[in-house]
């Protein structure tokens, strides 16, 4: 009745709405980061629409003017070099069985750098536009941001002269651990801050990045370098920054050259996330391909990463918040609780880990779902999703959602704890 109280259907939708624009507040943010670091998930046309769907519901919403906030309507340029995924191997195993069906005189292993790929355009040795990764083939142009970072150079000089070089160089764009502890310490780290700034409209901050480079691939005459290392050293004598890089002549040394950079990893000022091994004959036709097979990223793997690294994290215990060093069975997620009773503190630990599994949190943009009991475990999926991309408030409103469902849905509660 429209004259009651409490209007039942109009409570209804405003929680609907307020629901709504939770999730989509969320999952623009998650795909901004995915689309920032070059793994999209959605077609530009479905964030458009997502963008467009929270400006009508809250054209206030923080997330539409925060840091890296755009519709992703900058203008598409295509790449001249294909940027493809990687292989990857996440154990000595794993990499020596790739490196079984790949025998090379020697590997030459660059660190695997933890930012976003950008390709620079050149006309002549003149900068022309630059591109993110997009889908790999088309990319937006920032020129005007990536004009502002360090290391990106308007002119290609060598010995004091203009650089005849009309093609691509591709290289990822970076956050020094001092710029982000000074500028941007309340973003949750170096790769995120510097993913948003590069898309801002008004190239705010863009000068605190830098551009490392690792590629380049001449489209018009003849390719100024004969290999991989011959083309470092190209990129290096040309004036930009590049990757180090250690040449190998067995795979076992690639491993051990891999355990002494996680040994340093915590020194250097940027981050990287494991090794690019790759042979010194540079292969076009692979490299076009949109998974090459005559490279491979050798990551750093948490299960190694575990002996090195003490995990910290909050417990509850009789009210108190406090501080232990995370068990075994958890340090991949960075969760636990502790609990006097073992066996529970085995069972939870089970429970958490089979939870927080990336693969089983696959969201699509779909409009919310009504809260009932067929939909709860689409709502758990969803509400862990929030929680590991650290959207704590969003997951605790889906909680308490399931919640409303089953009051005694242990789940729940455990991401509430979290």
């Amino acid at each position: 009745m429209s004259n009651s109280l409490f209007d039942v259907e109009k409570l209804q939708a405003e929680n609907d709405r307020s629901l709504r624009i939770a999730e989509l507040s969320a999952l623009i943010q998650r795909y901004q980061k995915s689309y920032y670091n070059g793994e999209g998930e959605i077609s530009d046309a479905e964030f458009d629409a997502l963008w467009d769907e929270l400006k009508s519901l809250d054209p206030d919403n923080a997330i539409l003017h925060s840091v890296g906030a755009d519709s992703g309507n900058f203008e598409k340029i295509r790449h001249i070099m294909p940027m493809g995924s990687q292989e990857k191997a996440a154990d000595p195993e794993q990499f020596l069985a790739w490196a079984k069906k790949h025998s090379y005189p020697e590997y030459l292993v660059e660190y695997k750098l933890d930012g976003a790929s950008l390709e620079l355009q050149y006309e002549h040795g003149l900068l022309r536009r630059a591109v993110t990764r997009g889908d790999g083939s088309v990319g937006d142009d920032i020129t005007a941001n990536a004009r502002k970072m360090n290391g990106v150079l308007p002119v290609l000089l060598c010995d004091g002269k203009t650089v005849d070089y009309t093609g691509g160089i591709r290289g990822e764009v970076i956050m020094t651990h001092s710029v982000h502890k000074k500028f941007f310490s309340d973003k949750a780290n170096c790769r995120n801050a510097a993913n948003g700034l590069m898309k801002r409209k008004d190239g705010e901050g863009c000068e605190k990045l830098t551009l490392i480079t690792y590629d380049a691939f001449a489209s018009d005459g003849k390719q100024p370098f004969s290999d991989e290392e011959e083309k470092i050293l190209w990129l290096n004598k040309c004036g930009f920054t590049v990757v180090p890089l250690k040449i190998c002549t067995a795979p076992q040394e690639v491993i051990d050259y891999r355990a002494s950079v996680m040994d340093i990893r915590k020194t250097l000022e940027y981050d990287i996330d494991g090794l690019v091994v790759k042979e010194r004959t540079i292969r076009y036709e692979d490299a076009a391909r949109a998974r090459p097979d005559r490279q491979i990223a050798f990551k750093f793997s948490l299960e190694e990463a575990k002996s090195e690294e003490k995990y910290l994290f909050p417990i509850f215990n009789a009210g108190a918040l406090s501080f232990q060093q995370l068990p075994e069975a958890l340090v991949w997620s960075d969760i636990a609780f502790d609990y006097s009773d073992s066996e529970f503190m085995r069972e939870i630990s089970e429970k958490v880990e089979g939870i927080l599994k990336p693969e089983e949190a696959a969201v699509v943009p779909d409009a919310i779902v009504t809260a009932t009991a067929a939909n709860k475990e689409n709502l758990i999926k969803r509400a862990y999703m929030f929680l590991e991309d650290g959207e704590y408030e969003t997951a605790d409103t889906y909680f308490d959602k399931i919640l409303d469902i089953d009051i005694e849905d242990s789940r729940a509660y455990i991401g509430k704890l979290l």
